[in-house]
């Protein structure tokens, strides 16, 4: 799903801090008012977003997207900020190593 969210400033400013973003029920979800309707177009209801950081700078976010109203546990958030590093921290080195 690939969607603009330049807009949503609270939703990107947690994100550059390294905050994941989660909502057990997007449709009552204002923080993500600006494309809240196309994961609902899709039958999204919860989703869960871990940015991929360079310090404070998106690379990208990892997204998974629930077709119920699911929590998300501490154990997966921990586990995909994890995950997140480590894709970071691969990406980075074979970037690197293409200029040796």
């Amino acid at each position: 799903l690939s969607v603009d969210i330049s807009q949503s400033k609270k939703y990107i400013n947690d994100l550059r801090k390294g905050k994941e973003f989660s909502s057990r029920d997007i449709a009552k979800n204002a923080e993500i008012s600006d494309f809240r309707n196309k994961l609902l177009d899709r039958e999204v209801k919860s989703i869960l977003h871990i940015p991929v950081l360079n310090e404070n700078d998106i690379k990208g976010v990892i997204g998974f997207h629930g077709a119920s109203n699911q929590r998300w546990s501490m154990n997966e958030i921990n586990t995909l900020n994890e995950f997140s590093s480590i894709l970071y921290c691969s990406y980075f080195t074979l970037a690197c190593n293409c200029f040796v």
